[in-house]
């Protein structure tokens, strides 16, 4: 009796892998479908079937983990925005300024087409302004910067941080990467670093 509890107990296990694998897999697949078809088309455009067709699943399974393409694209948003907050909370501001920017550019081209895409695009300034406040509210308005420069002056900080950084980014995506990464992570990292200097 007891080895036939033991052996059901194994099966159990076996079976809950198993499903585990399943799910992690439908969720990869999705996941997959979503950036391929935000590199591709608008994310306006985009349907649950067109998304689930290109995933290889049905609507059924879909609605199973998401409520709407909105949900997938708020995970999204928020799964990046984390990805990158974790890489950067070691680093210091303004002292290790050279080494976030060296980490953004690292991370925007690990992330692919998709990421350059909502990144570089002015029809998805609103889910990458998103994106930017999460890392903002976990980072900078962390950081004791404005209480020490006073808030008008942190407001200029901010906007000139930000505006150079996706400037310099979106230039470098839109000219097909003629310079190499290196090269657009140092000149970025110099235009910071000098242009803060006049904020302290």
């Amino acid at each position: 009796m007891e080895e036939f509890m033991e052996n059901d107990k194994n099966t159990n296990i076996k079976r809950n892998e198993i499903k585990d694998l399943r799910v992690k897999r439908t969720l990869e697949n999705i996941n997959n479908a979503f950036n391929e078809l935000i590199f591709e088309t608008d994310f306006e455009k985009i349907t649950v079937k067109s998304l689930c067709e290109k995933a290889k699943i049905n609507k059924k399974t879909f609605y199973t983990y998401y409520s709407s393409l909105d949900d997938l694209l708020l995970e999204y948003q928020e799964k990046t925005s984390s990805e990158y907050i974790e890489k950067i909370s070691k680093y210091r501001i303004p002292e290790d300024f050279d080494k976030i920017t060296r980490e953004f550019f690292l991370f925007s081209e690990k992330h692919g087409e998709a990421y350059e895409k909502i990144t570089s695009n002015k029809k998805y300034s609103y889910i990458r302004q998103r994106m930017i406040n999460n890392v903002m509210s976990a980072t900078w308005e962390k950081s004791g910067i404005c209480e020490k420069i006073g808030e008008y002056r942190y407001n200029l900080l901010i906007a000139f941080v930000q505006s150079t950084t996706l400037s310099m980014y979106k230039q470098w995506i839109t000219d097909g990467k003629k310079i190499s990464l290196e090269e657009i992570i140092s000149l970025t990292s110099e235009l910071l670093i000098d242009g803060m200097k006049k904020f302290f």
